[in-house]
């Protein structure tokens, strides 16, 4: 039945690659990358005995750490245990408790032929543990002549374990694994005097977290094809061409812009733009920002009849809409009061602070800013 299951989820694995390979293949390829995994499994534990089936089923639970030092090969060093059970007589069941730490490798079998970002991936696991049983039940049957082996306190045991694991990604950082492995120690074990080694077989489910991509993606490189002597002479020709035509539509475009200009400069009143920047939270007016504010009264006071336009801004990746809409009012509000204390009267001032609702300018750091405009 478990063996039956187990193929199962091998199949499901092969349908899954087969069917994203096409769109795996549309992106970018890739190429492994080393990295560390923790994996935290739960699941049921069945100790071979003289009873039936289900009357030896235990929870089990295992906790590990691995890193995965090519595609293909890893090492793991976890702790599994909870409870074994073992019977006599055919139906009476005792159980003990036991922690095994253990070291496994594990050989995952369809990265073989080649890495690639897969779905799924097969694992072949094959380890040693230390088997450390206690709480042994058995000590109501030692008095038996088959508890030959019967142990009290604690018992340490060597364990050979081989099995399969499918784990199935379902992010780049978090992956469902299932994992079946026999575990295979001495005959002392449960107690029992067998005459063969003692088994118990292990089921388990749970979570794989990646600590770190497991892959990254892997730089093209394009190789340089020398173009022929007939080639290199049409691309210099078709280069020259080009040239010619683009310094004529300079030369034409530039004489357009010469005449606009002219023509703008003529019918245009007279105005003038400054803009303040602030370092982050500030609203102080210091420095070149002070000169760029003082030629603007100078302007006002030249042109009478003026009057200046104050819009103030705050950065969008800094703070958030109720603090960046205090602090643009602040700068404002701010180079108002300068223009009135040099004696621009008030009704000339407009003042409007937008926050970040509005990024004049592409750099960040730049939208930090008074814009004034008077005219």
């Amino acid at each position: 039945m478990k063996k039956s299951k187990l193929f199962l989820a091998v199949a499901l694995c092969a349908a899954s690659i087969n069917l994203f390979a096409q769109e795996e293949a549309a992106k970018p390829e890739v190429e492994f990358n080393p990295h560390f995994f923790i994996q935290l499994q739960g699941g049921a534990e069945e100790t071979v005995g003289e009873t039936s089936f289900l009357k030896l089923i235990s929870p089990n639970a295992q906790l590990g750490i691995g890193y995965q030092f090519t595609p293909v090969w890893a090492l793991r060093l976890s702790a599994q245990g909870w409870e074994s059970k073992g019977a006599v007589h055919g139906t009476d069941v005792y159980d003990w408790n036991f922690v095994a730490p253990q070291l496994d490798v594990l050989v995952n079998l369809t990265n073989i032929a080649g890495f690639k970002k897969r779905i799924c991936d097969v694992n072949l696991i094959a380890g040693a543990a230390a088997n450390i049983g206690f709480n042994n039940g058995a000590w109501k049957y030692k008095n038996e002549p088959i508890m030959e082996y019967y142990w009290a306190g604690t018992q340490v045991l060597p364990v050979g374990r081989v099995g399969l694991g499918v784990d199935f990604r379902l992010h780049d950082y978090v992956g469902l694994g299932l994992e079946a492995t026999t575990n295979m120690l001495s005959d002392k074990y449960n107690s029992k005097k067998a005459g063969n080694i003692d088994w118990y077989f292990n089921a388990l489910v749970g979570l794989k977290f990646y600590i770190g991509k497991s892959y990254k993606e892997k730089e093209v490189v394009v190789e340089d094809k020398l173009p022929t002597k007939d080639e290199l002479a049409l691309a210099e020709a078709q280069a020259a061409a080009e040239k010619a035509q683009k310094e004529r539509d300079a030369a034409i475009e530039e004489a357009k812009a010469a005449r606009a200009a002219a023509a703008a400069a003529a019918a245009a009143p007279v105005e003038k733009k400054i803009e303040i920047f602030y370092p982050i939270r500030g609203s102080e007016i210091k420095g070149v920002e002070a000169e760029k504010l003082q030629s603007m009264i100078d302007f006002l006071k030249e042109h009478k009849d003026a009057k200046v336009d104050v819009r103030s801004y705050a950065d969008k990746n800094t703070g958030n809409p109720t603090i960046n809409l205090k602090y643009s009012q602040l700068r404002a509000e701010a180079v108002a009061k300068i223009m009135e204390q040099a004696g621009i009267s008030a009704d000339r001032i407009t003042v409007t602070a937008l926050g970040d609702t509005v990024q004049p300018f592409v750099e960040n750091d730049k939208n930090r800013v008074t814009i004034a405009v008077a005219k």
